[in-house]
């Protein structure tokens, strides 16, 4: 293994409308070497994604402009991402959200 590809920092994409998910995100690898970039829905996630090239997203389902679900589609049919060899492709974790009742 080269110098290069041991000293790559892993990238992680949260996609969240809830911007207090995004902060508990930022917190929870402040203290990693992680490198971490956050977009508020699907859309902004797509114009980050060119510069960012994550690792792995991390997406709610339900966000304004463009769902978790949407979001995917349109990664996928990006060409960069079919040309890609599926190792070098982005993981996905959706998240549903939970609602608590009293």
């Amino acid at each position: 293994m080269s110098n290069a590809s041991i000293s790559r920092r892993f990238r992680i994409m949260v996609v969240d409308d809830d911007r207090l998910i995004t902060v508990l995100y930022q917190k929870l690898f402040a203290d990693t070497d992680y490198i971490l970039m956050t977009a508020g829905d699907g859309v902004e996630a797509l114009q980050l994604l060119d510069k960012f090239k994550p690792d792995l997203i991390i997406s709610d389902v339900m966000m304004p402009r463009m769902d978790g679900y949407e979001f995917c589609r349109k990664l996928r049919l990006k060409p960069e991402q079919r040309t890609r060899s599926y190792c070098f492709r982005p993981r996905f974790v959706l998240k549903l959200g939970m609602q608590y009742r009293d």
